[in-house]
């Protein structure tokens, strides 16, 4: 999969986010892929293919603190849960450059139910244990503070 590049936003951004590990930014980088830009911050008669895209307006160094290090805290729980399964799901060479970043994708991809994660990887038994997994997590977005901020909701799942 192609890299999706974002804006960091700032210095210290970039910085805080360049920090962090591969799996959390891969899922911070999914998060922004899919979950970031407002109809309100757009210019809908006007803006190009490309400025209507769902990242396109947003930036790391938007995120809330708390927002960021609740983030932190459930790519560091997830990865804890479920090292084995995946280092395996990464060992097994099933996918070409598939590697932690790629698995912190899977892992927003996954629990929010998009159309493509841990499920679709060909990767078996370890693939569906990944998926419960992230299922077990529940679905959540980010939405925009009234501070301008990007702050996290968790949604409830049945």
């Amino acid at each position: 999969m192609p890299e999706f590049n974002f804006d960091l936003g700032s210095p210290d951004a970039a910085r805080a986010y360049n920090a962090l590990d591969d799996f959390t930014q891969g899922y911070i980088g999914a998060m922004f892929f899919t979950n970031s830009s407002d109809p309100d911050d757009r210019d809908l008669e006007h803006a190009t293919f490309a400025e209507l895209a769902p990242g396109a307006h947003a930036t790391v160094a938007e995120l809330a603190p708390r927002a960021l290090g609740q983030i932190v805290a459930e790519c560091a729980r997830f990865q804890a849960s479920n090292r084995a399964a995946l280092d395996e799901a990464i060992d097994t060479g099933r996918i070409k450059g598939y590697d932690d970043k790629a698995a912190g994708r899977d892992f927003w991809f996954t629990r929010n139910h998009h159309s493509v994660g841990f499920w679709d990887r060909g990767l078996g038994e370890v693939g569906r244990k990944l998926t419960n997994a992230s299922h077990a997590f529940g679905e959540v977005s980010l939405y925009r503070g009234d501070d301008g901020l990007r702050h996290r909701a968790l949604h409830q799942t049945r």
